[in-house]
């Protein structure tokens, strides 16, 4: 099982956040200005190269973004590419789609209501959020208390 989820503000942060059953955490924050199905698509396609380089045989992928999940439907299903559907460009979509053929694992996609209790789309909100905020901050004094945060949380999945 893996949870993504991703955070922006009005003032151009966005990050995106994977937490996989094991415990592994991946986490990127920087710039961004787009619509946030963006983003959500963007963690997505990080899960599916998350999972390229482990050995699962299959996984499924939670996610509460709805604009990510019907471009996601529309790409898998029909493999067909529509610039700005749902706010997401066509070079997202056709990075998704790259990725999506070149995971070998037998992935499901899944979409559910966000705060609702899903432990790993909970972890993957909560190190979003943390991500970005901590991309306002300098390096040196933000990461080590994000890596703090991030040691609890894998505890907490592990519980």
């Amino acid at each position: 099982m893996i949870g993504v989820d991703a955070s922006s503000d009005p003032a151009g942060v966005g990050s995106i956040a994977m937490v996989a059953a094991g415990g592994d955490v991946v986490v990127f924050a920087g710039e961004f200005t787009g619509h946030m199905g963006a983003l959500e698509l963007r963690a997505v396609a990080l899960a599916l190269e998350y999972l390229q380089g482990s050995q699962a045989a299959s996984a499924v992928i939670h996610t509460d973004s709805e604009d990510a999940h019907c471009v996601i439907e529309e790409l898998i299903t029909s493999g067909r590419v529509i610039d700005g559907y749902r706010g997401i460009e066509e070079a997202l979509s056709l990075e998704f789609l790259a990725a999506w053929n070149a995971c070998s694992a037998k992935v499901s996609i899944t979409r559910h209501r966000g705060h609702t209790g899903l432990i790993y789309n909970e972890v993957a909100d909560e190190l979003a959020w943390m991500a970005r905020v901590a991309a306002k901050h300098p390096r040196e004094s933000a990461e080590p208390e994000l890596v703090e945060r991030i040691k609890l949380l894998q505890i907490q999945l592990q519980e």
